[in-house]
């Protein structure tokens, strides 16, 4: 069982006593038994837990935020199909600007206890700053040993997690669009000299434009609330094919011989392929009216730049023998065609919970079948120092 969290920043710096708290993915793993899943999960949620709770102002991101920074086979690559060591997982932290990667291990013994570690590694020196274990626990155990676990990790690592904090949103913003349609036809037709022919028309488009926001008010150095900074990344398909096939009889008049109908095709197609990614900083708006009512919206919405290729086929019918067919390929960057499904990025509104108003969270659908579908999910939280945002 793996997972991950990222918290704080991407792009860590220097600390200094009034700087942004750096950044942290914290990593957990178990092997032997479900004991040993339970307890690295549980020793994973409350590091999580305590380290939101001391230090507020660090950017949190799940292991979905790291997919959508690193690209998902990015991410599998750098983990890999088997434990990763501590190499990869320096590596896997600074791919994603984590000065610090947590370690947590649990092992299932052959006698039922279960030996927990935390490791504190340095991506930057990529040395081991802080070490930590219990002996083996048993069921009776197991919660003191986590919470011993807990508190000397939480200790190990207060040196290096203080920082400025001011008042700010965090969270993610996620939008996917997505467009789907294809046709086909067919018919009768009579070419030249052949018998009664049979016409096929086929044609599909499909387009996805996903943009994913990270806040990162304090880390990216917001200075207004209620407009942080953030980190985005964005990735754009879209696919093109269009295709005719036709097959009939068409009339062989050899020298010499006698004439006879011969089965021939003619097929024509064209295939274009645009994609492009983009990865960098904007500014998110959210503003909460004294009603209730909210608004989220990208101050600027960024661009993607797209590479594309069309490969054209033609196929011609002849009489006794088809020639050769005719094959084309052009490239070219950001084409019209592209240009209208380039629509992630729409502005959210909903209402404040009451019970919840530190936090705006909802899904949204937008579009229909005809233009394409967009779903937005969104999960902020208004963080307030000095506790003013804890129950």
């Amino acid at each position: 069982m793996l997972f991950g969290l990222i918290i704080a920043g991407l792009f860590a710096g220097h600390i200094t006593a009034q700087s942004a708290p750096p950044s942290i993915f914290v990593y957990e793993s178990s092997q032997g038994g479900t004991k040993a899943d339970a307890a690295a999960s549980s020793l994973e949620m409350q590091i999580f837990d305590g380290l939101f709770k001391k230090y507020p102002c660090m950017d949190l991101a799940d292991k979905q935020g790291i997919a959508a920074m690193l690209g998902y086979q990015r991410m599998l690559e750098l983990l890999g199909v088997d434990e990763p060591n501590e190499e990869l997982l320096r590596e896997l932290g600074g791919a994603v600007g984590a000065r610090y990667v947590v370690k947590i291990t649990a092992t299932q013994l052959p006698n039922g206890t279960v030996y927990l570690q935390v490791l504190v590694l340095d991506t930057v020196t990529g040395k081991a700053v802080a070490r930590r274990d219990a002996p083996p626990a048993t069921d009776q155990t197991i919660n003191s040993a986590i919470e011993t676990l807990k508190a000397q990790a939480l200790g190990d690592m207060a040196n290096f997690l203080q920082g400025k904090c001011d008042e700010h949103w965090t969270g993610h913003i996620s939008y996917a669009y997505s467009f789907d349609e294809s046709s086909s036809k067919g018919g009768e037709g009579t070419p030249g000299s052949s018998a009664v022919a049979q016409t096929k028309f086929t044609e599909s488009t499909t387009a996805t434009d996903t943009l994913y926001v990270m806040l990162r008010a304090m880390t990216l150095g917001s200075t207004d609330p209620s407009r942080p900074k953030a980190q985005f990344t964005r990735e754009f398909e879209y696919h093109h094919t269009s295709s005719m096939e036709t097959r009939g009889q068409v009339r062989c008049r050899p020298r010499g011989a006698n004439s006879y109908l011969r089965t021939s095709t003619e097929r024509r197609t064209e295939k274009m392929d645009e994609t492009g990614n983009a990865k960098g900083t904007l500014t998110v708006s959210v503003f909460v009216r004294e009603t209730g009512e909210y608004q989220i919206r990208l101050i600027d919405r960024p661009d993607i730049p797209t590479k594309w290729t069309r490969e054209d086929f033609e196929q011609r019918p002849g009489g006794c023998e088809d020639p050769p067919p005719m094959t084309a390929t052009s490239t070219g960057e950001d084409s019209v065609f592209a240009g209208p499904y380039k629509r992630a990025g729409a502005d959210i509104a909903g209402k404040v919970d009451p019970k919840n108003p530190d936090i705006l969270a909802g899904t949204l659908k937008l579009g229909n079948k005809d233009v394409g579908i967009e779903t937005v999910t969104w999960n902020l939280r208004r963080v307030r120092p000095k506790g003013r945002n804890e129950k």
